[in-house]
């Protein structure tokens, strides 16, 4: 489905850093932030057509704040990805 399937092979793309919520500069000018669909639409939009797996590093000021970030990608963010790169 949506062009991205590559005879079983993982296809990988590296994104930006990406921070769910509200920017901060801190974070670095090239870091993906916003809501969970922002950000979905702005990795999506940038990924190659046959990519089929995504490597997302999240931005964060702290280890406590990185686990929240990778918890609320795997509540929010990751379902809105799968639905676009498979």
């Amino acid at each position: 489905a949506n062009g991205r399937a590559v005879d079983g092979f993982a296809v990988g793309h590296i994104t930006a850093p990406v921070h769910l919520g509200a920017p901060r500069e801190a974070l670095g000018r090239y870091t993906v932030s916003g809501s969970a669909a922002e950000v979905a639409e702005r990795l999506l939009a940038h990924t190659p057509s046959r990519a089929n797996q995504l490597q997302i590093r999240m931005a964060a000021a702290s280890a406590e704040e990185c686990a929240d970030q990778y918890a609320q990608a795997g509540e929010e963010l990751l379902p809105l990805l799968r639905s676009g790169i498979q």
